[in-house]
């Protein structure tokens, strides 16, 4: 019940969401600081507020994030972050030099990128982290984890410092700015050393769509790198503002220092990252993008990885544009240091003193190269030249042959060095004269200056110079308010020289305005400069300055002007009033006395100047608005927040009373979306005074139900405030409120960190039997909340420990879920009925105990006579959590309780399996070694009679093993087992993509690369893309020809799952692409039938020699034939592209375009004629009565459903195509004659869709007897191989043909169909195993078929026939 850190409150609140939600809110408003029209708490303020806001923006204040104490977390963090925000600003408010403004933008702009998106990775990370296991792999990931946490703290630590404890940090001996430079060395604490660990072992490479580590460690890397790229932008950074900082200083030698180390961070890091085109080393994001794009090819994304498909295609678009970004910038220096060849020469007749010259001081120059974006290391200074008499020399240098500019610098003996002016390209000589013009204007001493300015301007200097921030001797006039030369220059000068902006768009007249020099603001407004312009960033006029700093007669002044806007508003929608808030009484009264002033304007945040003065605590400016008579003391922002409000959450008493005290207060009014009224914030966050003097108040209404119907009471309870629950008892608050969700306050206090509540309430009468929405008493929620103390003090007062809630839970089960053994040593005092009692999934307290882990728990539980077998609806037992968990010493436990051996869950996965799933040896050996004291012989639902008992055991072991990439219990069972007779190891690793099992079986077991099955492991390998699996089977001997299962080759099973990577390593490898598969198919028309298009573009493209594009198969069919077939124009256009013949007939002398029009579709047929140029003639047939339609033979080229039994998600490989069904429940209970009625029903549907010739179609006799006969004989046929005699019974063949050859005979060829299916339907003794058999008898049958020369119609029946029954 201790105060938690704010560290340990954030990590608990980020689990809910809320983190990320408060640094962005944070984020924002920082972003825009100094458009605020003041700075300090009022900005914290305004964070807290919508920081609140956010937390009930869900439509309810969320009663469990406000339990843990989040609802204050964001007021608390807030002013953390921005004391350390107000630091980092204020540093930055240095004006930037010239050579570093492009550095600073490239890195401002891309750590934001990557900064963004890697704090979002962050609270992820940890999650990760935790859930590795991997002996290997955890290590590795934990460096990169260890290293990001710790620049993280190291960073934010480093920018919360004010200025002269950061630049000593920064500087530090080998402090952190070496050992972030090292981030990119070999070194064990680096993060290059684990990035590359994982790259080249492949870990982040998942092998399938449950490889769980593997994604795991995937987004590890992708965190580790972005981690990497934070490294060095935060380095340019630091250095930046160290080069900057001393260049402000004047020091020039430390300015050169660090913007040499500038350079040298971004070269070193801008090889490791893109690498270095000299050598041709791939740089850390160039493999991570292959990485990412290895991820991406692997087909099982589009099963339920979508989310994950996003986020890749997000990284690599976020990699590609920091790799271009880098790549971009060759260096972020001038290789080329400056030599100084100036000779200086005094030819001005301007004597001294005037400026800083001054006789017997010593002058020097050095000079910088500035190249577009470019610039040098300022070279060396020029020797020493002593001022005697005259000031303002000429330099003389040698035009610089690669026409870049140069940069002046002067230095007088040891004083601040500043730059003096710019060399162009082409020119030689230099007059020293214009930075004394500026710094004559700058003088305070106004006569001096003045004096220095009109001598200065008769020799020659240049009005329009620019010096720091793109200002010239007009601002410097302006800030320093001399007149006298602020007259000179608008008399002699153009107005846009006047109204001129420096580069944050401050002009003359803004300068003047923010100086207070209000003759000078006068003087530019006679001069027709403009009022109203404003500033870039924030937009920011003359008038708002003014106000801000409170300049009366500056505001007097600029009211004058006719053009003025007084409501003018700035980047955030403030007013020249709201900044008039922070100027003070005097500047506020001259506001609000002003015509057309609306006191009341709002913010884009819907702020008015009252909330502001309120939330800035400052009643006398707040009294001065109230004068006004205008004032709207009831104004809302957008969240319906009042001044009252605020005053409210910041605590302000005073103000909170002087509030209360006008006539026209709304106290009860409430923000939105959470309706939370002043009363509510008081007490939310924790200002007892506050609240207490709220709730004495006649106008405040303290049952106001905020959204979710929570009260003030119920806040007082959640956030533990005794003194206002007091004060609430004492005045007769009703202690039984109810919110939404039916929640008392005691109800809350159990589940508070406040048990001491719990007592406060009962001693009030609290209702201990009241009921949440879910059912759930106070004692339900403390239990199952983990609230150990108010649990036992509700069982003190004879609370019904027996009561239920909707989910069928009673205390008893909440304090076994939560390891709260002396609660549930007191339920079992009191009533020891409940040990056993079970939940609504059938849950007993020692089954929740066991299955989190609360081992005391759970033998207190047994001692007391517990049922240590129980199982839950999903078969779930206590021996079976422990072995999930790998806990061996608690199986032992257990069995020596009498558990169960044999107890399994609803999958039939015993103890053994789930130690064997989950990768836990220890208990694999223990029970093999024990295999004595188990009766293995009896079967379970995976192990089949063939191999029982330890045998099955075993040999399932292995294949879950594989399948889960367990290999140490791979290499245990494979090592002690002598065949393989249910499950080829080898064949299964390669199937699910574990290539260092695959490398285990092959190197150490010395398996066959091409196994001893049908299928070799290539052919699993290629069939579900497993590049890695692939090439190594080739490189150890795989044939790449060797037969498949089914007649195919690997490339024929690459090509069908569209793995186009895969086919491109078998086709370098020997492949031979003239072989056809048992369709008659070669790789190339099997690529066209699977509509493969980017592997058939590859075999075009790039085999061409290899294959002939107008290869035709067993029906004399092209690859045109089979893509009109499927009705795929883009296959089509690639083959008419390459040059396929068009006019080649099949086997019913039929072109590609003939099928496209018989089948009427419009837009092949109209793009064929287009190509072709001409029409085909109409084939007819040698009778000359009718169009022979071609057989349809699409499913010739699909393979056939795999109706294999699936032990779990293993698919068994030995198990041939021919084997029959399992005899499971859930294959009993196919309807079979469902299944037929669903054929009739798919091929009417067919028929009426133009495959079956609907037109009168009468064959001859003779033709009609062959094909009657034909299709009995094959139908006899397909029957006759169920084997099965009532079938054979059942059907009267000699009918059937009599149907057929009727149906024929009139033409009425649609009615083929009807006779063969409800022939079927009359077998009743049908099973699942004879419809297996049936489908793979119509497969064989089907691809062999030869029907007499009947009509195209009849041929349709019967091939439509066959081909949808295999299809259902």
């Amino acid at each position: 019940n201790e105060e938690l850190t704010l560290e340990e409150k954030a990590e608990i609140c980020s689990e809910l969401e809320l983190q990320q939600k408060y640094a962005d809110i944070a984020s924002n408003i920082i972003g825009d600081l100094s458009s605020l029209p003041m700075v300090g708490k009022i900005v914290g303020t305004i964070a807290a507020a919508a920081m609140t806001v956010a937390h009930v923006g869900s439509g309810r204040l969320d009663i469990e994030q406000t339990l843990l104490g989040c609802s204050d977390l964001p007021f608390d963090q807030i002013k953390e972050i921005l004391e350390t925000r107000f630091n980092e600003v204020d540093r930055k408010l240095e004006s930037h030099s010239a050579a570093l403004e492009e550095i600073t933008k490239l890195v401002d702009k891309s750590i934001s990128a990557v900064e963004k998106t890697r704090k979002q990775m962050n609270k992820r990370f940890d999650e990760v982290m935790k859930s590795i296991q991997d002996a290997k792999v955890s290590p590795i990931v934990s460096k990169i984890n260890n290293f990001a946490k710790y620049f993280d703290a190291e960073k934010e630590r480093v920018r919360g410092l004010k200025l002269n404890d950061y630049i000593l940090k920064l500087e530090e001996p080998n402090g952190i700015l070496l050992h972030f430079k090292d981030v990119r060395t070999p070194k064990d604490d680096s993060l290059q050393s684990p990035l590359f660990s994982i790259i080249q072992e492949r870990y982040a490479i998942p092998k399938t769509v449950d490889d769980e580590l593997a994604f795991k460690v995937l987004y590890a890397i992708l965190y580790g790198t972005q981690t990497y790229v934070s490294v060095m932008f935060f380095l340019l950074e630091q250095y930046s503002f160290l080069a900057n900082h001393y260049y402000e200083k004047g020091d020039l030698e430390k300015y050169d220092e660090y913007f040499n180390n500038l350079n040298n961070v971004f070269l070193d890091f801008k090889s490791s990252l893109v690498g270095s085109g000299a050598s041709n080393n791939e740089g850390l994001i160039d493999n991570v993008l292959q990485v990412l794009m290895t991820v991406k090819s692997n087909e099982f994304l589009g099963l339920g990885k979508n989310s994950l498909e996003e986020m890749l295609n997000e990284k690599i678009n976020l990699f590609s544009k920091i790799k271009e970004e880098i790549e971009g910038k060759q260096r972020m220096t001038l290789s080329e240091t400056p030599e100084n060849f100036a000779r200086i020469s005094f030819e001005k007749d301007i004597t001294t003193p005037i400026g800083d010259w001054r006789d017997s001081r010593e002058v020097r120059y050095a000079v910088q190269y500035a190249s577009e974006t470019l610039f040098s290391k300022i070279g060396h200074w020029s020797d020493p030249v002593s001022v005697r008499a005259k000031a303002c020399p000429t330099l003389r240098m040698p035009v610089d042959q690669t026409r870049r500019n140069v940069l002046v610098f002067r230095k007088f003996d040891n004083s601040k060095p500043q730059l003096v002016g710019e060399i162009t390209p082409y020119q030689s000589n230099f007059i020293d004269i214009d930075r004394d013009l500026y710094n004559a204007a700058s003088n305070p001493d106004s006569a001096v200056g003045f004096m220095e300015f009109k001598k200065l301007i008769s020799n020659g200097a240049n009005i329009r110079a620019v010096f720091n921030q793109g200002r010239t001797v007009f601002h410097a006039a302006a800030k320093s308010g001399n007149d006298k030369i602020m007259i000179e220059l608008t008399f002699f000068s153009k107005y846009t020289d006047i109204n001129q902006p420096d580069k944050k768009g401050y002009t003359p007249i803004h300068v003047a305005a923010d100086s207070g020099n209000a003759g000078i603001v006068n003087l530019l407004i006679r001069s027709g400069i403009s009022v109203n312009s404003k500033t870039y960033n924030f937009l920011q006029t003359p008038l708002h300055l003014a106000a801000q700093r409170g300049f009366v007669a500056t505001f007097q002044r600029l009211m004058e002007s006719p053009e003025i806007n007084i409501n003018e508003r700035d980047k955030d929608g403030f007013t020249p009033l709201h900044y008039a808030v922070r100027g003070g009484e005097r500047i506020l009264e001259a506001f609000i006395n002003q015509a057309g002033i609306d006191v009341n304007v709002k913010s884009d945040k819907g702020l008015t100047p009252f909330h502001l003065a309120v939330i800035k605590n400052d009643w006398p400016v707040a009294s001065t608005l109230l004068r006004s008579k205008k004032i709207d003391i009831n104004a809302i922002d957008e969240n319906n927040m009042t001044a009252l409000h605020y005053a409210a959450i910041l605590g302000f008493l005073e103000t909170t009373k002087q509030l209360i005290n006008l006539k026209e207060i709304n106290a009860n009014a409430v923000s939105s979306p959470g309706l939370l009224s002043a009363l509510h914030y008081a007490i939310l966050y924790k200002h007892d005074d506050v609240a207490l003097f709220l709730l004495k108040s006649s106008k405040v209404n303290y049952n106001l139900k905020a959204f979710g119907d929570i009260t003030p009471l119920h806040l007082a309870v959640m956030q533990g405030r005794k003194q206002v629950l007091s004060e609430m008892f004492n005045i007769g608050i009703n202690i039984n409120q109810k919110t939404a969700e039916k929640y008392t306050p005691l109800h809350l206090a159990a589940m508070s960190k406040y048990p001491e509540l719990v007592e406060i309430l009962l001693d009030q009468g609290s209702n201990l039997e009241a009921k949440t929405i879910t059912g759930a008493t106070p004692l339900n929620l403390a239990t199952f909340k983990g609230k150990s103390q108010a649990a036992l003090i509700l069982l003190k007062d004879e609370v019904n420990w027996r009561e239920p809630d909707e989910n069928g839970q009673m205390p008893i089960h909440g304090a076994a879920m939560n390891g709260l053994l002396d609660v549930a040593q007191a339920i079992l005092y009191l009533d020891a009925t409940v040990l056993d009692i079970e939940d609504k999934n059938l849950d007993t307290p020692l089954n929740l105990a066991a299955q989190n882990s609360h081992i005391d728990m759970v033998k207190y539980f047994i001692d007391l006579g517990a049922k240590v077998n129980t199982r839950n609806k999903k078969g779930q037992a206590p021996l079976l959590a422990f072995s999930k968990k790998g806990n061996l010493d608690m199986v032992k436990y257990l069995f020596d309780k009498n558990a169960n051996v044999y107890i399994a869950d609803n999958d039939g996965l015993n103890f053994f399996y789930y130690a064997v799933r989950n990768g836990h040896l220890n208990i694999v050996k223990y029970a093999m070694s024990e295999k004595d004291k188990f009766e293995w012989s009896t079967t379970d639902n995976n192990r089949s009679d063939g191999c029982s008992g330890e045998c099955a055991i075993s040999h399932f072991a292995v294949c879950d093993a594989v399948q889960y990439d367990k290999i140490e219990i791979v290499k245990y069972f494979v090592g002690t087992l002598g065949h393989y007779s249910i499950c080829s190891p080898l064949h299964q690793a390669a199937r699910y993509g574990h290539i260092h099992i695959v490398k285990y079986l092959v190197e150490e077991e010395v398996l066959s690369v091409d196994g001893s099955k049908p299928d070799t492991p290539l052919c699993y390998a290629s069939e579900n893309g497993h590049l890695a699996v692939v090439q190594y089977l080739i490189r150890n001997g795989a044939k790449v020809n060797h037969d498949c299962a089914n007649g195919m080759t690997a490339i024929d099973k690459a090509i069908t799952k569209n793995q186009l990577q895969v086919v491109q390593i078998l086709a370098e490898n020997g492949v031979d692409f003239r072989r056809k598969n048992r369709l008659d198919a070669t790789p190339f028309l099997t690529a066209v039938a699977s509509n493969s298009y980017e592997i058939a573009e590859y075999l075009i493209r790039e085999k061409r020699q290899n294959i002939n594009i107008n290869e035709q198969n067993g029906n004399k069919e092209t690859a045109l034939h089979l893509a009109v077939y499927y009705k795929n124009l883009q296959m089509i256009k690639l083959l008419v592209k390459y040059g396929i013949d068009e006019n080649i007939r099949n086997g019913y002398d039929k072109t590609a375009l003939d099928i496209a029009r018989d089948n009427k579709i419009s837009s092949i047929v109209e793009y064929l004629q287009t190509k072709s140029g001409k029409f085909r003639r109409e084939y007819k047939s040698s009778n000359g009565e009718h169009d022979l339609l071609h057989e349809n033979r699409i499913s010739n080229f699909t393979d056939s459903k795999n109706l294999e039994y699936q032990h779990q998600h293993f698919i068994n490989a030995d198990n041939d195509a021919s084997q029959s069904f399992s005899n499971t429940a859930a294959n009993q209970n196919i309807d079979v004659i469902g299944t037929l009625l669903l054929i009739d029903v798919l091929i009417r549907r067919f028929s009426k869709q133009g495959y079956i010739n609907n037109k009168p179609d009468s064959a001859s006799d003779g033709i009609a007897q062959a094909a009657a006969l034909a299709i009995t004989e094959k139908f006899e046929d397909i029957l006759n191989s169920l084997h099965n005699k009532s079938t054979e019974e059942q059907v009267d063949f000699a009918e059937v043909h009599r149907k057929i050859y009727a149906a024929l005979r009139s033409g009425r060829n649609s009615q083929v169909h009807q006779v063969l299916c409800s022939s079927l339907k009359s077998i009743s003794t049908l099973k699942p195993e004879d419809i297996k058999k049936l489908v793979s008898v119509v497969l064989s049958f089907q691809s062999s078929i030869s029907l007499p020369e009947v009509s195209a119609s009849a041929r349709e029946v019967y091939g439509e026939t066959l081909h949808l029954f295999h299809e259902s």
